[in-house]
């Protein structure tokens, strides 16, 4: 069973490459079934070792959520994660999230979050690739607008930035703060 504090706040910040050791933390600390639906396979901590290693954070985003500051302890966990990387016009988005934090709007956040900066960089799309099994980041996949092609065993979450070169409120107060609370 996992401990739930019902109003605990989260901050929501973008990682550099200094937050390396932590980022392959957070994802071996996911169950091994949680890594299989993120990862899309098994993997090994080498593998996660060399993912992690391999992201460009000047050409990349990577969001965490972390519980807000009650001391040093509390800033060593990621208790949910969004990896957007940016290949071309389309980014494509990696999230998890921690089991103990679940249910609590985490990774909707981080989501929101990750559109937010796309947004900001004018890319006109976001993209998400799944697994058929991966009842909950299809149903985050859906609650953002999604557009979901069933591929067999893969499902491709996709969704359209229009007006991408406007930003809104909400996605201008995002990205003038560094990072963002969560109660």
């Amino acid at each position: 069973m996992f401990y739930r504090e019902p109003h605990m706040s989260i901050v929501i910040e973008r990682l550099n490459e200094s937050a390396r050791e932590l980022l392959a933390a957070h994802f071996l600390a996911l169950p091994a079934a949680d890594r299989y639906l993120r990862f899309a396979s098994a993997v090994t901590p080498q593998v996660i070792d060399r993912y992690v290693d391999g992201i460009d954070f000047n050409q990349d985003a990577v969001f965490a959520a972390r519980p807000a500051p009650v001391g040093d302890d509390s800033r060593r966990v990621l208790a949910g994660v969004v990896h957007a990387a940016f290949p071309d016009d389309v980014a494509e988005l990696g999230l998890s999230v921690l089991p103990t934090y679940r249910g609590q709007g985490l990774a909707s956040a981080l989501a929101k979050r990750a559109i937010a900066y796309a947004r900001s960089r004018g890319v006109r799309g976001l993209s998400m690739q799944l697994l058929r099994e991966n009842a909950p980041m299809l149903r985050i996949a859906r609650k953002l607008g999604m557009t979901i092609v069933d591929k067999g065993t893969e499902l491709f979450a996709r969704l359209e930035l229009l007006g991408r070169n406007r930003r809104d409120k909400f996605t201008s107060a995002m990205l003038r703060s560094r990072s963002l609370v969560v109660r």
